[in-house]
C-alpha cells in the first residue's frame, strides 16, 4: 500500500492510497467511495485485486475522509471534476485500460462524470449498488 496526496488545480488535496501488482498491472482502477466514507472504503478489494494483477487507487473525494473541510458538501459537478483530474493525472502511459469502480455515491459520480464530461480514458465502469433514483415526470 502507498499513499499520496494528488492536488487538483484549484490546490485542493486528494489523499490517495495506491495497492500494485506484483508484476506488470493488468488493467487500473480508480476507486470511488460513497457518501460519509473515504478511500481506505477499499482496505479489502483493493490488495486482492492487486494480487490478481490489477493497480488500484483509491482517493479521498473532496469534502471527505481527510479532505480539508470535510463534512462539507461541494456538489456533483465539483465531484466530477476532480475525477476527471483524477483520471487524468492516474491515466497509464502504457495505453492499458482504466475502469472506475464506485460505491454508492462513487457510483452516481463515476456515472455523470463519464456521461455528462465524456471520459474517453476510462474503459468501463464498475458499480456497487450506485445512488441513482428515478425521476418522475
Amino acid at each position: 500500500m502507498r499513499e499520496r496526496v494528488l492536488v487538483m488545480a484549484d490546490g485542493y488535496r486528494l489523499p490517495l492510497v495506491s495497492w500494485r501488482p506484483p508484476g506488470t498491472p493488468l488493467a487500473t482502477v480508480i476507486a470511488l467511495h460513497g457518501f460519509g466514507d473515504f478511500r481506505l472504503a477499499f482496505a479489502e478489494v483493493g490488495p486482492a485485486l492487486a494480487r490478481r494483477g490489477f493497480l488500484v487507487h483509491a482517493y479521498d473525494q473532496r469534502g471527505f475522509g481527510d479532505t480539508d473541510g470535510c463534512g462539507s458538501w461541494h456538489g456533483w459537478p465539483r465531484l466530477g471534476r476532480d475525477l476527471r483530474t483524477v483520471v487524468d493525472l492516474l491515466r497509464p502511459g502504457d495505453g492499458t485500460r482504466m475502469y472506475l469502480l464506485g460505491e454508492s455515491m462513487g457510483g452516481a459520480v463515476a456515472l455523470v462524470t463519464t456521461a455528462r464530461f465524456r471520459t474517453e480514458s476510462v474503459d468501463g465502469l464498475i458499480l456497487v449498488e450506485p445512488a441513482v433514483r428515478r425521476v418522475c415526470g
